[in-house]
C-alpha cells in the first residue's frame, strides 16, 4: 500500500531498464567451478546475446562457450605468495 502510493503520488519513478550486455567474473583454478556455474545461471536466465568476460587467475581454463571471452592473468611469481594476482583480486595496502 505504501508503495502503490508513493509511486502514483511520482516519489518512485518506474524507469525501464536497459538489458545487461555483458558480465565480468574472475577466478583462480581452486574456484573455477563456480565459474561453470555462473556461465550456466548466465546462460539459461539472461539475453542471448550477453556477453561473458572471464579473467582467470593463474591458470587456462578449458571452459569454452562461443559468448565467453577468457583473459588470462598471469601471476607475478617476484611478489610473496598471497600477493601474486592483479589489483582488483586483492589489493595490496602501501
Amino acid at each position: 500500500m505504501v508503495i502503490e502510493s508513493m509511486i502514483s503520488n511520482g516519489l518512485i519513478v518506474t524507469v525501464e531498464k536497459e538489458p545487461i550486455k555483458s558480465v565480468i567474473f574472475y577466478s583462480d583454478k581452486n574456484y573455477e567451478y563456480q565459474a561453470k556455474a555462473l556461465i550456466k545461471s548466465i546462460l539459461m536466465n539472461m539475453e542471448k546475446d550477453v556477453e561473458m568476460f572471464y579473467y582467470t587467475i593463474g591458470f587456462d581454463s578449458e571452459i569454452e562457450h562461443e559468448r565467453l571471452n577468457k583473459i588470462p592473468m598471469p601471476i607475478d611469481e617476484n611478489k610473496p605468495t598471497g600477493y601474486r594476482t592483479f589489483e582488483f583480486y586483492k589489493p595490496t595496502i602501501s
